[in-house]
């Protein structure tokens, strides 16, 4: 009896060894090809922090901003899972788009369902996930809709 638990301790610590857990990685890019500059500020933003912070990203005209999660892969969000986060979407200081996480916008930034999705498998175990959002002048038109 005390072989058959001996053995069987060797056997489970053997096979938990081998357990390769699978991940990825997520890389959201945001690219602004618009000709003003924006400023998009999100509200209780979580990066590598248990606390959430107001963020401001400043993205000039025809420029990009990327963010990189190590071991995020497809469950990663491009600005954390919070649902009070909110983003405000200012161009040139003044034209303002406005997104809740509740918004079902196909805009929203909040949500990577409205980025644009590449996936690149590196192995059975391991793939990489691209998300890029563009920010194009019928985004510039909307703010500027809003305002009036």
């Amino acid at each position: 009896m005390k072989k058959t638990v001996i053995l069987f301790v060797i056997f489970c610590t053997v096979l938990y060894s081998c357990i390769i857990e699978s991940g990825g990685t997520a890389n959201f890019k945001i690219i602004n090809q618009t000709s003003h500059d924006i400023k998009i500020r999100i509200t209780n933003y979580e990066y590598n922090s248990t606390v959430p912070i107001d963020t401001i990203f400043f993205l000039p005209q025809n420029q990009q901003i990327e963010r990189y999660f190590e071991k995020g892969g497809e469950g990663s969000e491009p600005f954390g899972w919070r649902i009070d986060n909110t983003a405000f979407i200012i161009f040139n200081d003044s034209d303002t788009l406005f997104y809740t996480w509740q918004d079902n916008s196909p805009r929203n930034i909040l949500h990577k369902e409205n980025y644009q999705k590449k996936i690149e498998e590196k192995s059975k175990r391991w793939t990489n996930y691209y998300y890029t959002y563009t920010f194009t002048e019928a985004d510039y038109q909307n703010a500027v809709k809003g305002k009036k």
